[in-house]
């Protein structure tokens, strides 16, 4: 009985074949994990990377007066805007503080400021106090001002993984 050897091309096929098997099982070999974790894993909930918090902030107006208890409309826009914040996001009283070294124009001025508050809606809850001016003889503003409510981030952008990837 004689053996008949195998036509060349059916061994070279052979031969692929097992050499590209040997290669695809060498790529997969780098594909294993290691089953310990060496790293600190990141939650996925914005919430715990870009927590947002709620601090008390100051919100202030100047206002200047344009005559005796005179109020020019671009500052009754601004009094109003005013009154509108205080209401979406204010606490406590609205202080209005006036020049110590104010005369009578600055009372009437007071007067029509908490005029235009009352307008807004805002009956109340207003304070009335004096500040010390440097120099009367430059334009000293009457001050409105509230504590309110701010949102901001504990960082600047919040905390990322080092690796995105």
């Amino acid at each position: 009985m004689s053996l008949n050897p195998a036509p060349p091309s059916l061994k070279a096929s052979s031969l692929g074949a097992i050499c590209f098997a040997a290669a695809a099982m060498i790529a997969l070999a780098g594909c294993t994990t290691d089953s310990l974790a060496t790293i600190s894993m990141m939650t996925d909930d914005y919430h715990d990377r870009h927590p947002i918090l709620l601090t008390s902030a100051p919100t202030t107006l100047d206002v200047f007066p344009v005559g005796e208890g005179k109020l020019d409309p671009g500052s009754v826009d601004d009094i109003k805007s005013f009154a509108a914040r205080y209401q979406a996001m204010g606490t406590g009283r609205i202080v209005i503080l006036a020049p110590s070294a104010g005369s009578n124009g600055a009372r009437k001025s007071v007067d029509e400021i908490r005029r235009v508050l009352v307008a807004s809606g805002l009956n109340g809850l207003v304070g009335l106090g004096s500040y010390r001016v440097g120099d009367p003889s430059l334009a000293s503003p009457i001050r409105l001002s509230f504590r309110g409510v701010k949102a901001e981030e504990a960082t600047r952008c919040g905390r990322w993984p080092d690796d995105l990837a």
